[in-house]
């Protein structure tokens, strides 16, 4: 992900729905751009997200069909 959406990743609503736009990186060979990632998890886990890279988190990621 961009330092952009690095940045507004650490500064949205832990709970927003709302995906933001990463890239899925598998190994050294598989490059997948354009998915939608937000954080995953209920209220009672949100109060130690801090940003996409910190700690106490779980993620989400959607990936479009073609």
């Amino acid at each position: 992900m961009t330092q952009a959406t690095l940045n507004r990743w650490s500064k949205r609503e832990h709970l927003s729905n709302k995906p933001l736009d990463c890239a899925f990186v598998y190994g050294n060979y598989r490059v997948i751009y354009n998915i939608g990632g937000q954080y995953s998890g209920s209220p009672y886990h949100a109060p130690g997200f801090n940003s996409p890279i910190g700690n106490g988190l779980r993620l989400r990621a959607q990936f479009s069909r073609r």
